[in-house]
């Protein structure tokens, strides 16, 4: 059997040529690998960081809801958030509330001591989401009826489905602007 070119080296020549292609292997996948990584790395936090600095330079007017918040009419007012409440969820002809959720509200607006408009200290997004069941005439009255209250109420997702025909779900998720934070009696 003839013996392998490997057999032939000394111990210290076989340890130094395991070193060598150990070195040799790392630096080989440090520079192929970790460099083009440790780049994208750096260039993918500087556009976070970059992000973060735009959003919180944009003005105000750049929220979705921006051009609502100097318009204090359109708001709920405080006393009448409950009133609200019930004329969306009132019962109708033909309608069965199946399900309601009411999230938490999200604050838009800070102004200490009641330096905002109509002397609120803040201004709140509230979130409902609506579930009806009944005929398409009796929903399509719903949403007309919503449509037509005297405050700005914005629908985010609507999703009508048929069921059982004639009979239909509604999915609705509304949100609306309040200076009162919570949607119930406090």
């Amino acid at each position: 059997m003839n013996p392998l070119w490997y057999d032939r080296l000394s111990r210290r020549e076989r340890i130094f040529l395991l070193l060598t292609v150990t070195l040799a292997s790392l630096a080989g996948w440090y520079r192929l690998v970790w460099t083009p990584f440790a780049q994208a790395w750096t260039q993918v936090e500087s556009r976070q960081a970059d992000a973060a600095q735009q959003r919180k330079a944009l003005p105000a007017a750049s929220q979705p809801d921006a051009p609502r918040l100097a318009d204090a009419h359109q708001w709920v007012p405080a006393q009448e958030v409950a009133g609200l409440l019930d004329r969306l969820t009132q019962k109708s002809s033909g309608l069965r509330l199946v399900g309601m959720v009411v999230r938490p509200p999200h604050r838009l607006v800070f102004c200490p001591q009641g330096g905002g408009p109509a002397g609120a200290d803040a201004l709140f997004r509230h979130e409902l989401t609506l579930t009806w069941e009944g005929g398409y005439p009796a929903l399509l009255t719903y949403l007309s009826q919503i449509d037509h209250l005297p405050w700005q109420m914005d629908w985010d997702h609507l999703d009508y489905q048929v069921t059982h025909p004639p009979q239909a779900t509604l999915l609705l998720q509304l949100h609306f602007l309040s200076v009162r934070r919570s949607l119930f009696v406090e």
